[in-house]
């Protein structure tokens, strides 16, 4: 644990920041920049946000124009998502944040996932108010209660259903029908998932959010709002205790970094996450001259075989996860012209459709600070039940859904600051993977070419509907078992290039067109 620094305002822009890739031509082409009555704020540039789902970016975006930090729009846009989103993001829930501090040129990770109560059982400990309260405390420099505001109005007058949301819920409309309550918030009155532009409200989420904004995250944890918490925890079949609520403590850290073609790394620490994973794979290619310059079959292949091992490697305790040496090792078998299954010591993840337990986001400062946040709750809607009369999903225990393993915020530096991005992806197992593809992209075609995984076990690729003829004629010719998914992960992203002499530096935002979220930002 860090000890907790003065708060920085706002950062002076530091050399390239961003989010999903080295954007400077990795990323999708940006959606139409979208002015929010700049007037009477901050002059200049102010930054942006780029999110799975449109209003919590807008939020974002309005907290930057009111001077916030980086933090302190990340802080607001995860509160807004717990009422526009709580398919993924909620109090009964967590994440993990990698936070680039751009006057100091530092970057550290913050860990606020899902823990297993001292009990067991099948429901976890929440992180994600407290890891919120963390990331203001350290960073912040807006008034805690202004930052909640947004999302305590949208839960308790109703918030706008989103592409995201209308395709999440309708995937989980059967298990929705099975829990009352639920069904009552989330479904129409015959039963049916609450399409797109529709309204939903959490009326009783809105109270405890009012009661988080007044006191502050404590008393989620120690107040009133915890003793109610628990009691409809239990109701709903938990082992929560107080004392697991009071043991539980957001974790700053550093974070772990690897050097390749020219760039550095960054993701956060811990038994291998999907940092890790991406940042392997992302190092087992990216100076690779057979994927460099290879066709698109070859780096189709390529991929696959890299991302066997990377995820396959997981397992394996005697090896260092993140290093150019096991990168290399871990290639050093693969041909271009046939498929060699990798024996590795990890289970193999399970890759649904489209996993809509987790959300990822990117937020930029006007002075260069960054905030990529990947959040989860285990899985769509946790575990579909809540703690009345809060409101609260709850989210199921880490252990039994593999919650935390492929969490995946990530950060590249190329050499001499000349480039920075950062991006946070989501879809379980599929995220590492969707995050490594994009930072390998080399293109403005990054995050809507088609992707692909292959998870180590069983022996198949997993590919998105949309590939190319070509590349899975070439993946099945040189002997990979392929298997399609509409959807294989989501990356959200920024990214800031310098335009040289003395010009300001472009930024750029992205998010993934397969959620149909917003990107948002100012220019200098």
């Amino acid at each position: 644990m860090h000890p907790e620094p003065k708060k920085h305002g706002r950062f002076r822009q530091s050399a390239l920041i961003g989010a999903a890739a080295l954007i400077a031509g990795s990323c999708a082409t940006p959606e139409p920049e979208i002015t929010l009555a700049p007037t009477g704020f901050v002059p200049g540039y102010v930054g942006g946000a780029a999110s799975d789902e449109p209003r919590a970016s807008a939020v974002a975006f309005e907290i930057l124009n009111s001077g916030g930090t980086a933090a302190d729009a990340a802080v607001a846009l995860t509160f807004t998502l717990t009422a526009t989103h709580p398919v993924a993001a909620g109090l009964g829930g967590g994440g993990a944040c990698l936070v680039y501090n751009g006057p100091h040129h530092t970057i550290e990770s913050l860990d606020f996932l899902p823990r297993i109560a001292a009990a067991g059982g099948t429901v976890a400990v929440p992180g994600l108010a407290l890891g919120l309260d963390q990331l203001h405390r350290r960073y912040g420099v807006l008034d805690w209660g202004e930052l909640i505001l947004e999302a305590e109005a949208l839960a308790r007058r109703g918030a706008p259903v989103s592409q995201a949301m209308a395709v999440a819920t309708k995937t989980a409309e059967l298990s929705l029908q099975s829990e009352p309550i639920m069904a009552q918030r989330f479904l129409t009155d015959n039963g049916q998932a609450i399409a797109e532009d529709g309204v939903f409200t959490q009326v009783e989420l809105a109270t405890v959010l009012a009661q988080i904004r007044i006191r502050g995250a404590g008393d989620f944890y120690f107040g009133q709002s915890a003793a109610t918490f628990l009691d409809g925890a239990a109701e709903a079949g938990a082992s929560l205790t107080q004392a697991d609520l009071r043991a539980y403590a957001a974790v700053w850290s550093d974070t772990l970094f690897l050097d390749r073609a020219g760039s550095r790394v960054y993701v956060a620490p811990g038994a291998p996450g999907g940092g890790v994973v991406a940042g392997q794979l992302w190092a087992m290619l990216a100076d690779d001259l057979r994927y460099v310059g290879g066709g698109e079959a070859e780096r189709a292949h390529l991929f696959a075989e890299a991302s066997a091992r990377a995820y396959g490697d997981r397992g394996n305790a005697a090896a260092n996860p993140f290093s150019v040496f096991r990168a290399q090792t871990l290639m050093s078998d693969v041909t271009l012209s046939a498929h060699t299954q990798f024996v590795g010591g990890a289970g193999a993840p399970k890759v649904a459709a489209a996993d809509a337990g987790a959300t990822g986001f990117v937020v930029m400062d006007g002075e260069g600070s960054v905030v990529a946040c990947t959040l989860t709750m285990g899985r769509a809607f946790g575990i579909g039940r809540t703690a009345r009369p809060t409101g609260v999903i709850l989210s199921p225990n880490p252990d039994d859904v593999g919650t935390n393993a492929f969490v995946a915020p990530v950060m590249v530096i190329a050499s001499g600051d000349t480039a920075v991005s950062m991006a946070a992806a989501a879809g379980g197992p599929a995220g590492p993977a969707a995050i490594a593809k994009v930072l390998l992209a080399a293109s403005t075609v990054g995050l809507a070419s088609p992707r692909l995984v292959h998870p180590g076990l069983p022996d198949q690729v997993l590919v998105e509907t949309a590939i190319t003829s070509g590349q899975r004629q070439g993946l099945v010719d040189r002997g990979h078992s392929v298997r399609a998914f509409p959807i294989l992960g989501s990356v959200n992203s920024l990214g800031c290039v310098p335009q040289g002499g003395n010009r300001p530096r472009q930024c750029k935002f992205f998010s993934d067109p397969r959620t149909g979220g917003l990107a948002v930002g100012g220019r200098q």
